[in-house]
């Protein structure tokens, strides 16, 4: 094949004869090259794409390996290109993004429901280690009191606090105010769950009141707000042992202090 095709002009327009389908087609139909005389490709871009296609297709399994052995040898250098091109196109990205989660939103949920299944334990450790940064907390509270102020916090709150005396109605409640200071002493003021010391420690429902425990003295455990509601109403003995501050001697001493109930 010549390395120049004469051009031609038909119908007022410059053509030139691609070397593959053997059309003359309009300049406009070629990419620029260097390597011929006229500064066109040889082929037209339709022909064009159809041998690298073609030559993908039989060699797909090397092209594949060399792209994968790039990216793992230049992992760190291909992330910080994507994270500057992302810098760089905000908006351009954001809206890729949107667009892909919209059209693909069951797919998603699919494979988030998916992996939250798989990696139960995990999660909830990262999620419990993540609650006990300083910075957290403080996002946490400023978010908490801002929602309390609202009238759906307001709302959430009366409506807490109506299932709360509604599920205490229906269980046992004895503890008295002696007990309870008894109690505290016995846990030496302190958090019974994670070992903090406090002035104004919570009271914990160590079998929750949706699951039929009662308001009682066997069943109240002294405990920090995190912890409470860190708790809320799961199991403590799943819920325990993948806390950050686990103890297994103060799980002992809960234990014991329950037993001396029976």
């Amino acid at each position: 094949m010549p390395s120049h095709i004469p051009h031609q002009i038909i119908d007022g327009i410059e053509m030139k004869l691609c070397g593959c389908c053997k059309e003359y087609k309009p300049l406009s139909e070629y990419i620029k090259s260097n390597q011929h005389k006229d500064g066109l490709h040889v082929y037209c871009n339709n022909c064009r794409h159809k041998k690298k296609k073609a030559e993908y297709d039989r060699h797909r399994d090397s092209y594949v390996k060399r792209a994968r052995d790039y990216y793992y040898d230049n992992h760190e250098a291909e992330l910080e290109k994507r994270r500057k091109y992302a810098e760089m196109n905000k908006d351009f990205v954001n809206e890729l993004r949107r667009l892909y989660r919209e059209s693909h939103r069951e797919e998603i949920a699919e494979i988030n429901r998916q992996y939250r299944k798989n990696n139960k334990e995990s999660l909830k450790a990262k999620e419990s280690a993540k609650r006990q940064k300083p910075e957290y907390k403080i996002l946490h509270n400023k978010r908490s009191r801002k929602y309390n102020v609202s009238d759906k916090g307001r709302l959430s709150k009366q409506l807490g606090r109506e299932r709360y005396r509604n599920r205490q109605a229906a269980v046992s409640a004895t503890l008295t105010k002696r007990q309870w200071e008894i109690i505290k002493r016995m846990f030496n003021h302190s958090c019974a769950y994670c070992g903090k010391e406090l002035k104004n420690l919570t009271q914990d429902h160590f079998i929750p009141l949706s699951a039929g425990g009662g308001y009682d003295a066997n069943n109240i455990i002294p405990c920090c707000k995190s912890c409470n509601s860190s708790k809320q109403n799961k199991d403590f003995f799943e819920w325990y042992p993948v806390q950050p501050f686990y103890d297994p001697r103060r799980k002992y001493e809960i234990v014991e202090y329950l037993a001396l109930f029976k």
